[in-house]
């Protein structure tokens, strides 16, 4: 068995699984076959970033939410919000910034949406008070934006 000369790192396997599910995600409209390609390369994305030496807990955290993403997109709601938790405690634990604590409650409120408005809002009222604690203007625009995005009842 001979060796590779230059394999991937974890890092950047990590990173080229996050931007093949971005492809998808960025899509209007996804073919079943699209759904999958997209839920099977975001998985090796989040585990290869649990295997890089340095990662933080805001690359498991990204890495979370896109998972939460995902499976919201693909219209498993009961995944997206195992995802969308576990985004949420990690950020707890780690205490990060308001841009990813937002983000966890968006995952959840996109995950919720669907099956439990109640909750759904709550989540996003939470997403919306970490956003009035981001000081940088595109972070909290992004997060805004991908908020709104969400329909709830009378969210």
């Amino acid at each position: 068995m001979t060796k590779e000369k230059n394999p991937m790192s974890h890092r950047e396997i990590a990173a080229a699984c996050f931007n093949k599910t971005w492809h998808y995600l960025d899509l209007i409209e996804r073919k079943s076959d699209e759904v999958d390609a997209m839920l099977n390369v975001a998985h090796p994305s989040y585990w290869h970033w649990t295997q890089v030496p340095d990662h933080t807990a805001t690359n498991l955290s990204v890495g979370l939410w896109m998972l939460s993403r995902v499976y919201a997109v693909a219209d498993l709601p009961e995944r997206a919000t195992h995802f969308a938790q576990a985004c949420i405690s990690i950020g707890q634990e780690h205490k990060l910034p308001p841009f990813y604590a937002g983000y966890g409650y968006e995952a959840q409120a996109r995950a919720m949406s669907r099956a439990n408005q109640s909750a759904a809002s709550e989540s996003l009222a939470k997403a919306r008070k970490l956003c009035d604690a981001i000081e940088d203007e595109l972070e909290k625009k992004m997060l805004l934006d991908d908020i709104n995005t969400i329909n709830v009842g009378s969210a």
